[in-house]
């Protein structure tokens, strides 16, 4: 009963799954369908939506082409939203730069009136300043007048001393001229006594004569040189003095410019104007209480008193000039403030009209590019339409030509037909004349009989009855015969065809067989070693790929057992010093009483000053030094091992290690 109403549970359980499962299979295919459906129709009506909107708003968003109309919607609100806040900053942004217009023009008129005065003051400066260049450059032409005077005077002294000098030579000449006259005309001449020709130069003169006379214009000139040499000096004095007032005055300018730049002033200001001075020009009551207090105070007297004042005076002049100062460095500041707040509020404007306008354009593109990917769409279909066109068009003319052909042969048999006609009726005509006489000629038969009269018959009986007798009998046995020999022919010609399509079938079965050769060569030369290799050589590729993983499990099994054999040995050794460490007594009892034989180191003891415990004849083996027989080294057997140091696997014997040189 029990296991009846479990069978019957899990038949329901089954029953129940499986419908379950046909459900969902039937809802799921059902759902997908019309998820299906209902997805491209949503699709294709928000697509069809966006167009409308498109073609209604005049704004385009091409990419991507899948786009929905909310999403197109969303787009299109911001897109005005943002175009509408930039008409109304623009006509904000207008009426605001009227009112600071009107702002600006009343602080403009404010610092043009500031401006005036500081131009007023920097037009008196700037004409005290040509005034001074002009009596400099007057007082230059001044002096360069003086020393065009002084070069010309020198040029006319000189002048006048060179005609001076040509006076007195010719007056010495003229006077020689008589002496030598004189001389000529006189009897002491003609002897030549104290007048020898070697002697007198061409003025008459004897050596002596011009001696004396050079001593005399060596005395006379030393005067003249000493007066030239102090008027070189004093004009030496004179250029250094003015070279040290030119320096002291550049030197006054830089200090004037230094002091006027850092709020300062000195004595002698020369740069303000008697304008601005009538303010200073006396003391009001104050000034005057003020000053008249201090000088009471600190006695002092008419020279301190005067100090004081001009200190006092040059002390309001500097505050007044400083606050000039700010207020025209205020009135700068504004004046910049103002213009970078005009440009400011142009740039918002300029980028206000530009993005505007940018955006129309922006629209523009994006219309004309709708309208592009439309046209280019038309002018695809248009070029698949054509193209088919042209194919129909190439069909039509083909099979034209195709039918123009069949007409051209139906028309050539049709006149061959006519040509045949016209024969098959000239021999119809010659063929009836020749039966209508051979009728009238053979109607009758005349046959010769035994009784030696002719007997006649009538041809149509005598065929009638002699037909079936002969006519017939030979006609059926050469047609027969005729057909035998054409089937006969027939088959033989088949057997020819065949033979010839077996030498055919050979000859292509062998080119079929090369061009495949050529091209598996082909293809091998295109590939890769590797997959010549795959295709080529699985067989020894598999033999080899096997060996080699043979090798290597054989390796690995060789390395796992090594491995084991350590672990063992560690294992083994761990558990010997264990229980050497735990027992102690009872381990060396029981090693004595076996072996009865001590170590003969200290290190097998187990440190706790008794007797020595005996070593096997296995750890003996193992502590013992090994040398190697190529490198020379010593080691214990205990150390050549795989995890300790490099050594020579798979060989039973000591060796030398792998990074031994030996």
């Amino acid at each position: 009963m029990a296991e009846a109403g479990t069978w019957a549970a899990i038949e329901q359980k089954h029953r129940d799954r499986s419908e379950s499962a046909t459900f969902e299979a039937v809802i799921f295919d059902f759902l997908n369908e019309f998820i299906t459906e209902v997805a491209s129709q949503e699709l294709k009506a928000g697509l069809s939506a966006k167009i409308r909107a498109q073609d209604e708003t005049g704004i385009v968003f091409s990419r991507p082409p899948h786009m929905q109309y909310a999403v197109y919607k969303i787009l299109s609100s911001w897109w005005m939203t943002k175009k509408n806040d930039l008409r109304m900053n623009l006509e904000k942004w207008g009426a605001r730069s009227a009112k600071d217009e009107m702002q600006w023009e009343a602080d403009r008129a404010a610092r043009n009136k500031l401006a005036r005065d500081v131009e007023q003051q920097e037009a008196l400066e700037a004409e005290k300043k040509r005034q001074q260049q002009m009596n400099r450059e007057m007082y230059a032409e001044e002096a360069f007048a003086k020393r065009f005077y002084r070069e010309e005077m020198k040029q006319c002294l000189k002048e006048r001393r060179e005609m001076r000098t040509c006076e007195s030579e010719m007056r010495q000449y003229m006077v020689d001229l008589k002496a030598w006259e004189l001389r000529q005309n006189s009897k002491y001449g003609q002897a030549g006594n104290a007048y020898d020709d070697d002697e007198v130069d061409h003025l008459g003169r004897t050596a002596m004569e011009r001696r004396r006379e050079q001593l005399k214009v060596n005395q006379a000139d030393k005067p003249r040189l000493r007066r030239e040499i102090g008027l070189m000096m004093v004009e030496d004095e004179r250029s250094e003095c003015m070279r040290a007032d030119e320096l002291k005055r550049i030197q006054q300018e830089i200090l004037k410019k230094d002091m006027l730049l850092y709020g300062g002033d000195d004595d002698d200001d020369e740069s303000i104007h008697s304008t601005y001075e009538s303010d200073d020009s006396g003391d009001d009551d104050d000034e005057k209480a003020a000053v008249k207090a201090i000088v009471e105070a600190q006695g002092l007297d008419e020279e301190e008193t005067a100090t004081l004042r001009k200190q006092r005076k040059k002390a309001r002049r500097s505050a007044k000039r400083k606050a000039k100062a700010d207020a025209l460095r205020q009135a700068a500041e504004d004046k910049a403030a103002e213009e970078l707040e005009r440009a400011r509020v142009k740039v918002l404007v300029r980028h206000a009209k530009q993005e505007l306008k940018w955006m129309e354009i922006e629209e523009e593109a994006k219309c004309a590019e709708r309208d592009l990917i439309i046209n280019t769409q038309n002018v695809r279909k248009a070029a698949l339409c054509c193209q088919e066109k042209g194919q129909e068009e190439l069909r039509r003319i083909t099979e034209a030509k195709k039918l123009k052909k069949a007409a051209d042969a139906a028309t050539k048999a049709v006149s061959e037909c006519l040509n045949w006609y016209t024969v098959c009726s000239t021999e119809l005509d010659r063929c009836r004349h020749m039966k209508i006489r051979t009728d009238v000629d053979t109607k009758f038969t005349d046959t010769a009989a035994m009784s030696g009269c002719v007997q006649r018959f009538e041809s149509r009986m005598l065929f009638r009855q002699l037909r079936h007798l002969y006519f017939w009998t030979l006609g059926v046995v050469l047609a027969n015969r005729a057909e035998l020999i054409g089937c006969e022919r027939r088959l033989m010609r088949t057997n020819e065809d065949l033979v010839k399509n077996e030498r055919e079938k050979t000859a292509k079965d062998k080119l079929l067989h090369d061009l495949w050769k050529e091209q598996r060569v082909s293809d091998f030369e295109r590939m890769r070693r590797s997959e010549i290799g795959l295709s080529m050589f699985q067989k020894s590729r598999r033999k080899v790929l096997v060996s080699v993983f043979q090798g290597w499990i054989r390796f690995w099994m060789w390395h796992k057992g090594v491995r084991d054999a350590f672990t063992l040995k560690y294992t083994v050794l761990k558990q010997e010093l264990d229980l050497k460490r735990l027992h102690p007594e009872t381990r060396d009892a029981e090693e004595r009483a076996e072996h009865g034989v001590v170590k003969p180191n200290e290190e097998a003891n187990d440190g706790g000053g008794g007797t020595g415990v005996s070593r096997t004849l296995h750890e003996r083996h193992k502590a013992r030094p090994i040398q190697c027989r190529l490198c020379g080294q010593f080691y214990l057997d205990s150390q050549n091992v795989d995890t300790a140091c490099a050594y020579h696997p798979g060989v039973y014997k000591i060796a030398c290690p792998r990074w031994c040189d030996g």
